[in-house]
């Protein structure tokens, strides 16, 4: 039996300058295209697109569109905030009668006037509208929390009249694309590290005050931020800090593109990893990315108790306490830093247990079937 062919396009490639030269793609689109991707070859036939849409299929929008949609049952693409390219898209779907999905993984409806979203999608905003437009036009939409399918149905429902097909597709794992994890070893030296982009200084300043206090309470703690914050944004997230514990802090630069994030993350000497979160509609729509990526390298994580991490997720559980630490409130993000900063044993016994628990709960080889059971279902339609 001939397998349906779809093609799956990522976005992020116009993110920066070495992406769109070197046609690659960020964390977004690793975790939300090309991994699915991989992973549903077993059912389909699947091309993967970015930049080189017209290299590929036409010059033109009405060449490129029309062989897109003659060649391809199913169209899955990152979110389009482009008010020609939306429109060429849905035109063309509409008159080919072909399902367009659009993958999200973000709530662009509440993004905060510090993140540098907001100056393309603050109220009222054109990009906003298009985006809201768009969404209640496609077939159907693929987000990665309950949270952000829940918010966007009622924004579908409320703005639009529209009852929308939304599928909840978790970001996964794949162990086989991080470096084996070394065998750290025990030092006088104690590393916290923080990992992500330059969308959460808000959520890193939350757990400004107790880092401080622990920089100052123990004089061999470092503590490092790799791509999160950048010259512009240092000021304002440490701008609270005892001056004496900022040469302990260590910014360091993240990669432009997911090519060799996960080795650079392997080369960090972390004994710690920390996912804080302020809890809000744009937060609760994070996904568990961060847990997965420290547990990769056995890197005990403590994260704040916001939806993605402490309660389960279609069913399987994230940290659980044996696998990582939760955080309700400053002093229990106090009281957990300290307990692992003082306790090496536990320290290597949670980073152990979070590895083995990510390995054998959270790969896309385990969940591909979600993807295939929500696309088998459009293309029902």
């Amino acid at each position: 039996m001939k397998k349906p062919k779809i093609l799956m396009i990522y976005t992020d490639w116009a993110n920066n300058e070495y992406r769109t030269k070197n046609k690659a793609f960020g964390g977004v689109s690793y975790y939300r295209i090309a991994k699915p991707a991989q992973y549903l070859k077993e059912w389909y036939d699947i091309d993967i697109v970015g930049p080189d849409m017209k290299d590929k299929f036409g010059s033109t929008v009405e060449e490129m569109w029309t062989k897109v949609f003659l060649t391809y049952d199913l169209v899955w693409t990152k979110q389009i905030d482009n008010a020609q390219a939306a429109a060429a898209l849905l035109f063309f779907a509409d008159y080919f009668k072909k399902p367009v999905v659009l993958d999200i993984d973000d709530n662009y409806f509440e993004v905060k006037p510090d993140q540098p979203g907001y100056q393309y999608y603050y109220p009222g905003s054109q990009k906003r509208a298009i985006f809201s437009s768009t969404i209640s036009l496609v077939d159907a939409l693929a987000v990665s929390t309950m949270p952000l399918g829940e918010y966007y149905k009622n924004h579908i429902k409320k703005v639009h009249n529209i009852d929308k097909e939304i599928f909840v597709l978790p970001n996964c794992n794949d162990i086989k694309d991080f470096p084996k994890p070394k065998k750290r070893k025990q030092t006088e030296k104690i590393t916290i590290g923080y990992m992500g982009s330059i969308t959460h200084n808000a959520d890193l300043k939350l757990v400004m005050p107790i880092i401080d206090k622990l920089l100052t309470e123990f004089p061999n703690l470092f503590f490092e931020v790799l791509g999160s914050v950048n010259s512009q944004s240092a000021g304002e997230v440490f701008e609270d800090l005892n001056e004496k514990n900022l040469d302990r802090i260590i910014l360091k630069a993240g990669t432009p593109s997911w090519d060799g994030y996960p080795e650079l993350i392997a080369k960090q000497e972390w004994d710690i990893g920390i996912a804080p979160l302020v809890d809000d509609d744009f937060t609760r729509g994070k996904s568990h990315i961060k847990w997965m990526e420290y547990a990769m390298y056995k890197i005990p994580c403590v994260a704040s108790k916001v939806y993605p991490y402490f309660q389960p997720i279609d069913g399987v559980d994230v940290i659980n306490g044996s696998n990582g630490l939760v955080a309700d409130n400053l002093q229990d993000w106090y009281l957990k830093l300290k307990n692992l900063i003082v306790n090496p044993a536990l320290r290597q016994e949670m980073g152990d247990t979070a590895y083995e628990y990510v390995k054998n709960n959270w790969q896309y080889s385990q969940h591909a079937h979600k993807w295939k059971e929500a696309i088998d279902k459009i293309l029902k339609k």
